[in-house]
């Protein structure tokens, strides 16, 4: 049977013109949908990744997940790493392993008497806030920052402040063992005096100071009850049974030589200029510690070096004018983007001797002031 009518036939993706007016011969809105051999379909349901071994589930994190970043090592290992309340795992070749650092992250506090505090649409719906509006407004939500500089894997989260970095070419992931020191130990050598190597120490491995919070160095040798690093130790133990760990996992990012404190903040990016920014610096070594308000730069190529006072190193801070709380920052193809709780600015790359610069993009309109 002839129709004048002839099947429609648009063409698969979602072309939008500048106004709804314009013709077009494509999708222009959609949502929640995906094209399968050219057909229209429902997206359809997430799917959950799962890793089970011997019945249990290997893919399981210990809190909740925040961010997810994914890069390639120097051996084209591809890596990924998931950033969580108070833990930090990476994934190889499909195999989840804790690099936390020892003592672990610190837990958010979380925003206790904001909006969403509480059930919905119960009998408790309508019960004023726990603490006073003007209160409220001011807190600031938590923020986890994720990025690898070269092959170095960087973590920070508001809540604990720290730089932490983990490196693959440490040897794999994870704790081996956890001796302790049977005497102190200095700068000035190498040995350390132990109990006997467990087994699991193998060289290459990374040595870190629990009792201390410091990285110790690398293993060369463990033999009966003696253990030389491939340099000595970076820094004396406090006493004589300085509890060790084996392994590698996720350590604070320490100062190069006598160039720093790193110092903590809220979050960092890694820029296209090789340095590493810190937003919300503090206890930087400055008169005052840093503050909210201040960002950081550390010396190009060495996010160990944080000596702003030292004429020869790239290494500065700049405090936000007006005074704002630094909320969060993005790393963009125009320079470094960040937000306070009052403002929008562009940090941009300007060279020595002032190294990096901001300025105002937009600034949050007041309470009450319309548009014209």
């Amino acid at each position: 049977m002839s129709t004048q009518f002839k099947p429609i036939q648009i063409p698969p993706g979602v072309v939008s013109q500048a106004t709804k007016k314009m013709r077009s011969s494509n999708w222009s809105e959609v949502n929640f949908i995906r094209w399968r051999e050219g057909q229209l379909t429902p997206m359809g349901g997430q799917a959950q990744f799962t890793n089970v071994v011997a019945g249990v589930e290997k893919y399981k994190f210990a809190s909740r997940c925040k961010m997810i970043h994914g890069w390639y090592g120097l051996d084209g290992q591809y890596h990924i790493a998931y950033l969580c309340e108070t833990n930090l795992y990476v994934d190889t070749g499909g195999a989840l392993t804790d690099v936390t650092p020892a003592g672990g992250i610190a837990a958010p506090a979380g925003l206790v008497g904001g909006y969403g505090d509480g059930l919905y649409n119960t009998d408790i719906y309508g019960t004023p806030r726990s603490i006073p509006s003007r209160v409220a407004i001011s807190k600031v939500p938590d923020a986890y920052s994720l990025d690898n500089f070269g092959s170095i894997l960087y973590a920070m989260t508001s809540a604990d402040g720290r730089l932490l970095m983990w490196d693959p070419a440490a040897g794999a992931a994870g704790v081996a063992a956890t001796v302790a020191a049977t005497a102190a130990f200095t700068t000035t050598s190498p040995n350390i005096t132990m109990v006997a190597n467990p087994g699991p120490v193998t060289p290459g491995m990374s040595v870190y100071d629990t009792t201390n919070s410091q990285p110790i160095g690398t293993v060369l040798t463990y033999t009966g009850t003696a253990l030389v690093l491939t340099a000595n130790a970076a820094h004396a133990s406090q006493g004589a049974a300085d509890v060790l760990q084996f392994g590698n996992v996720a350590v604070i990012q320490p100062p190069s030589g006598s160039r720093g404190p790193v110092p903590h903040g809220r979050c960092f990016v890694v820029t296209q200029e090789r340095f590493l920014m810190i937003f919300g610096a503090t206890q930087d070594g400055t008169t005052g510690g840093g503050s909210a308000r201040r960002f950081s730069w550390c010396d190009q190529e060495n996010p160990g070096a944080w000596d702003y006072s030292n004429v020869t190193s790239q290494a500065g801070f700049l405090d936000i004018e007006p005074a704002s709380p630094i909320i969060c920052a993005e790393a963009s193809r125009v320079g470094v983007l960040f937000w306070t709780s009052k403002k929008v600015y562009a940090s941009r790359f300007l060279g020595l001797p002032y190294v990096y610069n901001y300025v105002e993009l937009a600034d949050a309109r007041r309470p009450g002031r319309r548009s014209r």
